[in-house]
């Protein structure tokens, strides 16, 4: 098969066409100009993007890694030529959120598609081999030159050193086998361990209920133990209340008795007071006495109001006498016209001052003047002087008179006369008012009087007619010896009825049976009764815990059904134990007979790839020996023993991947269309030298199958140029 072209959308990728040749193809680039990139795309052509990678710390899924930069969906074609002369293209588009899901395979150039290439089968139906074995054996990737265990590429090379079969693998049965056993038994888990723990569970839950049925029976025991106990107790109580009800009898009786002692006493002692009133007599008498009472208390609040109204009068009477009050009215009229008067007659009035001024002009005129001037001047002085004596002489006597009265009444002026008339006004309004209620008082205390005076009148006859005495104290006091007398005669008949009660109940309550005395017993009531109580409160404990106990049993299960669940866990775990040895008989006869296939791979795979090895290293290491975990020891020419590979150099260790991987696909791959392979910067860690041994390899490689060599150098190219079968591809 022949890889022609690629087109690619694919990381940084974007649509980008890389043409090959068959033969041997250098392809070389700068560092991340793409070439991991087109490895990583044939491999993803041909079995899809890896599902079951998840991101995690230092890994990034290749879906993720190789996300087209320009945001495109990821997608690709690739066309074949394969050995039977067909020339086809395969596509890989991305669909929704599954990129390079979508597949389609068709004759080139046509629309003829190839059903039997889908997605799933493409890179096993044509290359011959599933993922892993290509990835171990034709697709040697950068840093992944080292050939590790894998479940495919091991069946893969036993079908070669067998019977052809490839569906068995050693590790993959060694693994199912042992799976199978660690399910059964592994470092206390398993169904071995787990059956045993089971079985050891139903043991104990089995002791625990008989240990409940056990601790059950013996509460019941002491259950029915204490039944004897509390019968016991109960006669003794029975005997204890016997007596008891005896003795009650006994004092029941008694007290009756007393009883009727106590109330023919009572009576006796009230006939011994003569002709006794009736009880409504009683109570009228009483009623009278309290009305007396009420009317006494009547008298001496309304004497008491008469005293306070007569001293209220007394006081107002005596506040009038200190005034004269009978004149007040006549000398107040006569004061405010001598005051009057007086405002008239003032030498400072207007009138006076006219008069004299017309006496002194009249004279200083008659003085001055001649003839008649001198006369009129002259009489109108005289007449001005007379009326000016007149009046003074009026304003004189008024002013006494005023004096005379404010002095009577103590005044010092009219004003006050008047502030003094409305005094005495009011001071006589209150002396009629006292003497208003003085008479009223005075009726009031006359009425309570004749009250009082009607009350012991009646009292009187009452307390004549029936002996009590001659006044209301001793009447009282032999009424209240009545009443108490018969108060303690009802209270005495309440008792005797009471005592009579409480004897016939008594004697109706004692047993015909026990008419006999009872034996007085040996313990109080009380403490029998304690007894008993705990007796029965200890016996229904015990229930309770029995029944508490029976359901623990109950609720641990059944024991029928736990033995035969335990039956069964025993069988099974006879059975987990006889497939535990026979998986571990089957582990160990494995083991042989891979011992056995290994003798006869080693050699096989050792030969060719020490082949190779010897090729590339120019005859410098010329045998290789493995095992089927592609464990190496390499043997260089002239050396007596092999070393391990941690003894040799890095570069000799990738030579010895790189033969190793190269006699694999000699092995496992199909040698009738033969497989590419592609090299990523495989020969990183060469020296010239090998590198030209190795490049000499790929050459004579080339002419069986298509070679992509991907390199970062220009060495590879400079070492093949103007090679026949060489095809050089420069990536910008």
């Amino acid at each position: 098969m022949i890889i022609t072209k690629m087109t690619a959308s694919f990381g940084r990728l974007e649509d980008n066409t890389l043409t090959l040749s068959p033969g041997l193809n250098v392809i070389q680039a700068p560092n991340e100009a793409g070439k991991s990139t087109w490895c990583t795309f044939i491999q993803t052509m041909f079995y899809g993007l890896p599902a079951s990678e998840r991101a995690r710390e230092g890994f990034i899924p290749t879906k993720k890694r190789f996300a087209p930069w320009s945001g495109a969906p990821m997608g690709g074609a690739m066309d074949l030529v394969l050995g039977d002369g067909r020339t086809i293209t395969i596509e890989r588009r991305s669909g929704g959120r599954q990129p390079m899901r979508d597949f389609s395979a068709f004759v080139t150039g046509s629309s003829v598609s190839i059903p039997e290439l889908t997605a799933e089968t493409v890179g096993e139906t044509l290359l011959g081999v599933p993922r892993a074995v290509f990835e171990r054996s034709a697709f040697i990737g950068q840093n992944c030159i080292r050939v590790d265990h894998s479940d495919e590429l091991e069946q893969r090379i036993a079908a070669l050193v067998t019977t052809g079969d490839e569906s068995s693998s050693y590790k993959a049965a060694d693994s199912t086998l042992r799976a199978w056993q660690r399910k059964r038994n592994y470092r206390g888990r398993g169904l071995i361990p787990q059956l045993e723990r089971e079985i050891e569970s139903i043991d104990e839950t089995l002791r625990r209920i008989e240990e409940c049925l056990e601790r059950a029976a013996s509460l019941k025991e002491q259950g029915e133990a204490l039944t004897f106990d509390i019968d016991a107790l109960e006669q003794e109580l029975s005997a204890c209340e016997q007596y008891e009800r005896e003795a009650a009898l006994r004092r029941a009786k008694s007290a009756l008795k007393k009883a009727e002692e106590t109330v023919q006493n009572l009576r006796g002692q009230l006939e011994n007071m003569g002709d006794l009133p009736a009880e409504e007599d009683i109570s009228s008498i009483f009623a009278d006495l309290k009305a007396l009472e009420t009317v006494k208390i009547m008298e001496n609040t309304e004497r008491a109001r008469l005293d306070e109204a007569t001293a209220a009068l007394d006081a107002a009477r005596a506040a009038l006498e200190n005034y004269c009050a009978a004149d007040i009215e006549q000398d107040t009229v006569s004061a405010q016209k001598l005051e009057k008067t007086l405002s008239l007659t003032q030498l400072k009035s207007v009138l006076t001052g006219v008069l004299g001024a017309a006496a002194l002009l009249g004279g200083t005129a008659a003085a001055l003047m001649d003839g008649p001037v001198r006369l009129i001047a002259g009489i109108v002085g005289v007449i001005a002087a007379a009326a000016l004596i007149a009046r003074a002489a009026v304003s004189a006597k008024s002013g006494k008179q005023l004096d005379a009265i404010l002095a009577r009444h103590k005044a010092p002026s009219v004003e006050a006369l008047l502030a003094l008339k409305d005094e005495i006004a009011s001071l006589t309004m209150r002396v009629r008012e006292a003497e208003q209620t003085v008479s009223a008082c005075r009726n009031s205390a006359e009425s309570a009087a004749q009250a009082v005076k009607g009350h012991l009148d009646r009292l009187t006859e009452a307390f004549r007619r029936y002996k009590l005495g001659d006044t209301p104290e001793e009447a009282l006091r032999v009424l209240a010896a009545i009443k108490r007398l018969q108060t303690e005669i009802e209270a005495a008949e309440a008792e005797k009825a009471a005592a009579e009660k409480l004897y016939a109940a008594e004697a109706e309550a004692m047993p015909e049976a026990t008419r006999e005395p009872a034996v007085e017993p040996e313990r109080p009531r009380n403490i029998v009764q304690t007894d008993l109580r705990a007796a029965r409160l200890n016996q229904k404990v015990l229930a309770e815990q029995e029944n508490i106990t029976r359901g623990e049993a109950q609720a641990l299960g059944d024991p029928v059904v736990l033995g035969t669940r335990r039956l069964g866990c025993v069988e099974a775990l006879g059975e987990a134990r006889r497939d535990f040895n026979a998986l571990q008989l089957a582990i160990e006869t494995l083991s042989e007979a891979n011992h056995e296939l290994e003798t006869r791979f080693s050699p096989l795979m050792g030969t060719l790839a020490g082949d190779i090895l010897s090729k590339i290293t120019g005859g410098r290491y010329e045998k290789l020996m493995l095992d089927r975990a592609f464990a190496a020891h390499a043997k260089a020419a002239g050396e007596p023993v092999s070393r391990e590979l941690p003894w040799l150099s890095a570069g000799t260790v990738d030579q010895v991947y790189l033969a190793l991987r190269l006699a694999v696909c000699h092995l496992v791959l199909p040698q009738e269309d033969p497989v590419p392979v592609v090299l990523d910067d495989a020969f990183a860690s060469f020296d010239d030298v090998r590198m030209g041994h190795a490049l000499e390899y790929l050459l004579e490689l080339s002419k069986e199958r298509q070679v992509l060599l991907f390199t970062c150098h220009t060495r590879e190219a400079d070492y093949l140029k103007d090679r026949p079968g060489v095809s050089l591809v420069s990536l910008s």
